[in-house]
């Protein structure tokens, strides 16, 4: 295993062990996203603080990013789908993909909001 592989996974299974904490222990988004960056910052600056994953930083951190964020939406989505009031027959037939596209688009933006800003979208 190469080194750049060895710090992919142990920083994929940090995000996913937080994640299992999150949805068993019911954090809320904004500290359970803001831990996210805390995990792809530290290791972040730890690849830049070594020669030998210098290049691979950027790249690193964007996977990184991308998956804490996946994990997080899935949940995120599948909540939505769950906590949502029974449907009937018509509000089925309603309801299409676009509704989920939609809500997906939401859910990125809120996620990367509070990634970034590290505060609820208002």
């Amino acid at each position: 295993m190469r080194c750049t592989e060895a710090v992919e996974k142990t920083v994929k299974e940090i995000l996913n062990r937080m994640h299992g904490v999150y949805m068993t222990e019911r954090y809320d988004d904004s500290e359970h996203i803001r831990n996210i960056k805390a995990v792809i910052e530290g290791a972040d600056a730890f690849l830049r603080a070594e020669e030998a994953f210098t290049a691979s930083a950027d790249q690193l951190q964007k996977e990184f990013f991308q998956y804490g964020r996946s994990l997080w939406l899935e949940y995120a989505l599948e909540k939505k789908e769950t906590d949502s009031l029974p449907e009937t027959e018509e509000s089925k037939s309603d309801k299409g993909k676009d509704d989920r596209g939609e809500d997906e688009n939401y859910l990125e933006y809120y996620f990367d909001h509070i990634y970034y800003k590290g505060d609820y979208p208002r």
